[in-house]
């Protein structure tokens, strides 16, 4: 079944090249009504700063917010979920992510003088165990996929479900949407090593009928910098399986070669995830790097469309929705004393959270919709005990703008509908470029915000009529019960 494909087969060169480094919200609303307590007091309203302002809007695409419509969003998800019966459809996860073992779970040697590595010195030496050549990255000439086997990309920074910050992969949503589970071949992009793979087994329902679902997820290394990361793969070749042993779960090392084009994989049913890892980069929007050492892999994520060789990158962009630059999207938005980007619950642990089964709880992150960043996006770990997320009413204030400064703020929170540029609306699994987002018309809740010094954040969420009781109020209030976040 798992064959060697040569480049005239794909259409395309099997050579690599190294270059020097590059620098790098199909979303869903989980909407629930449940009353927040008593005991609310009122504060001064914020202020609305202009957009021209901020210093990431100034950089996101000029175009000026679609128009709310009168209609509440539906967020459909585009794919299958995991640990649940799955969809008829190419989907992207959308109920809580099983999230990999973590390389830093595993022991190792400290390095001289005994201080923890860092997350680059964790990322080569847990994967490659020393065993790598070379540094810096390179190109690849072969596609994930065939680029006719690709319905839609999703590039980074989507947040969805469990996925409450930006997530650090794009997706290949495959053109059949009911396709068998191994119907799709996954191949090497060039060539290098697998070092890692891990397998996971969960029950599913599919036609009423008891299943067992293994899901992969594949570590290649290229250099001692430069690593993908597939997941969400069906069956990995026969050589790799070998070399993972029988009944062989949690994360393994093994070290087995693949040549650009060999089939280390299927697919089907699903997306494909992919991650780019340059550990010479540093993405500089995480303010704490440190608050991410459960993924290390995430502050060293890069823009995957930057490393493939032409004309496959031309190819891989036609199906790619998003035209704002980065076009592979984009995870870190923190700016220092500014409401914008990601933080976490005080007392959580960070990224890694308290609970494995829902790390998220304690994650929020207010950002940009990764297909039209024109629009602000709010992403809850914890809304009325689930996670959501939301486009704003006003589309504003712009997070960007929102300081200590600016005082305690509220965001109206809604559901948003894609729109494709002749005006009909975008059902998020064909190909589209330059989709627009509209906001929906009904009030969901409402976040009230103060963005406090030391990169703290007051927090009071407002779950359904409570919230939309409070926006016909026009008041921004606090209660006993607000929490405080940080990062």
């Amino acid at each position: 079944m798992f064959h060697k494909v040569t480049p005239e087969r794909l259409r395309r060169p099997a050579g690599a090249r190294r270059r020097g480094d590059v620098a790098s919200l199909m979303l869903i609303a989980l909407l629930v009504a449940v009353a927040c307590g008593p005991g609310y007091r009122g504060v001064s309203d914020g202020v609305t700063p202009s957009p021209a302002e901020s210093p990431v809007a100034a950089s996101r695409a000029e175009d000026s917010p679609a128009p709310e419509s009168s209609e509440p969003a539906t967020q459909t998800p585009l794919d299958g979920s995991r640990g649940s019966t799955p969809r008829s459809l190419a989907t992207l996860v959308t109920t809580p992510p099983t999230r990999p073992e973590s390389p830093l779970d595993r022991p190792s040697q400290p390095p001289e003088g005994g201080s923890r590595p860092d997350s680059a010195q964790s990322l080569s030496g847990r994967w490659s165990y020393g065993r790598c050549e070379g540094s810096g990255p390179i190109m690849f000439g072969v596609l994930p996929m065939r680029v006719e086997d690709v319905g839609v990309m999703v590039p980074m920074g989507l947040m969805v479900g469990g996925h409450v910050t930006p997530v650090d992969h794009i997706y290949f949503a495959p053109a059949d949407p009911n396709s068998d589970p191994f119907q799709y071949e996954v191949f090497a992009p060039a060539d290098g090593f697998v070092v890692s793979v891990q397998a996971r087994t969960q029950s599913v329902e599919r036609a009423g009928v008891a299943l067992e679902n293994t899901q992969y997820r594949m570590v290649i290394e290229y250099s001692c910098a430069f690593y993908t990361i597939y997941d969400l793969m069906t069956r990995v070749s026969a050589p790799i399986q070998e070399a993972m042993g029988a009944g062989g779960r949690g994360e393994i090392s093994i070290r087995v070669p693949v040549a650009a084009g060999d089939v280390v994989g299927l697919i089907g049913g699903h997306t494909l995830d992919l991650n780019v890892v340059d550990t010479e980069v540093r993405l500089t929007g995480f303010i704490t790097p440190a608050n991410y050492d459960r993924e290390p892999w995430k502050v060293h994520s890069v823009d995957p469309f930057e490393y493939f060789d032409e004309p496959i990158r031309s190819e891989l962009l036609e199906k790619n929705p998003r035209l704002a630059d980065p076009r592979g999207g984009r995870i870190d938005y923190d700016i220092p004393g500014a409401l914008v980007g990601n933080w976490f619950r005080e007392g959580t642990n960070g990224y890694a959270g308290t609970d494995v089964a829902r790390y998220w709880a304690g994650h929020l992150s207010i950002v940009y919709d990764l297909y039209d960043p024109t629009q602000v996006r709010v992403s809850l770990g914890d809304f009325g005990s689930r996670s959501a997320q939301f486009g704003v009413r006003g589309n504003g204030p712009d997070p960007a703008m929102v300081t200590a400064a600016t005082g305690p703020v509220r965001y109206e929170l809604v559901a948003w509908e894609y729109y494709r540029p002749d005006g009909n609306r975008w059902d998020r699994r064909s190909p589209v470029q330059g989709p627009v987002a509209r906001n929906g018309g009904q009030l969901l809740g409402m976040l009230v915000v103060e963005v406090l010094a030391g990169e703290r954040l007051r927090v009071e969420i407002l779950v359904g009529i409570q919230g939309t009781q409070t926006a016909e109020r026009g008041e921004v209030l606090f209660s006993d019960s607000a929490l405080i976040y940080e990062r």
